[in-house]
């Protein structure tokens, strides 16, 4: 596997930061941000001064990366900057509601951006946070997998129990649900993971197992939390 700078690492941590809640209540446990690529040290990320948020301005491949899916605020443009949309229709579930999906690109850039900065301040509000299990990016742009088998799990195993976990102990989260059933099966046994609270990830081709996870996981949260109101 290629190596990823220590900047890059550092930012990757810095927007997760960013949109911490004050306690995390619900831990969201996905799998790892997408890799470091040629020219993503030098893109900075121009955050809108609307957002009412201090937000760092390094460019990572992070669902909480404002940049990450929105070229229009890179500086220069990143390639292969599609985001993560499956999951943008997860965290807008999780943070507005069960109707709440992405926009189309047709509404334009600036109406989309903040329907995803409203999503990110519902799932702070209502102290859900996602984190991932691996420190380091496992696909690269385009979604080719970089590590598999025993380091997969190895990787997965340690960056759980090094990093995501001694995150938030001291919150002492109501409930940890994973996101991958590869990422549900690595994790087995370790603190505060629920083989019942695993559902599959949003590109899975079943998707009705999907639905019916995604169900089950919206109930749960809806039941912990109140879901905050614009």
């Amino acid at each position: 596997m290629r190596g990823e700078s220590e900047e890059y690492l550092a930012a990757v941590g810095m927007w997760r930061e960013a949109w911490r809640p004050a306690r995390v209540t619900v831990l969201l446990v996905a799998e790892s941000h997408v890799a470091e690529t040629d020219g993503d040290a030098g893109i900075r990320v121009r955050s809108p001064g609307w957002v009412k948020r201090e937000l760092p301005e390094t460019y990572v491949r992070l669902v909480y990366c404002l940049g990450y899916g929105e070229s229009s605020l890179c500086s220069p443009r990143p390639v292969a900057n599609g985001g993560t949309w499956q999951f943008w229709n997860l965290l807008g579930r999780l943070g507005l509601g069960s109707w709440a999906r992405m926009p189309r690109p047709s509404v334009g850039p600036e109406a989309r951006l903040r329907w995803k900065v409203d999503v990110l301040n519902g799932l702070a509000k209502r102290g859900v946070w996602l984190q991932n299990a691996s420190p380091i990016g496992l696909y690269a742009p385009g979604g080719h997998r970089l590590a598999n088998g025993p380091n997969y799990d190895r990787l997965i195993r340690q960056g759980y129990e090094q990093f995501v976990w001694p995150s938030v102990r001291d919150d002492q989260p109501e409930q940890v649900w994973v996101i991958g059933r590869g990422v549900g099966k690595a994790l087995a046994g370790m603190p505060g993971i629920d083989p019942g609270c695993v559902i599959s990830q949003p590109q899975d081709r079943n998707q009705s197992r999907h639905r019916t996870g995604l169900r089950k996981l919206d109930t749960a949260i809806e039941n912990l939390t109140a879901r905050p109101r614009n």
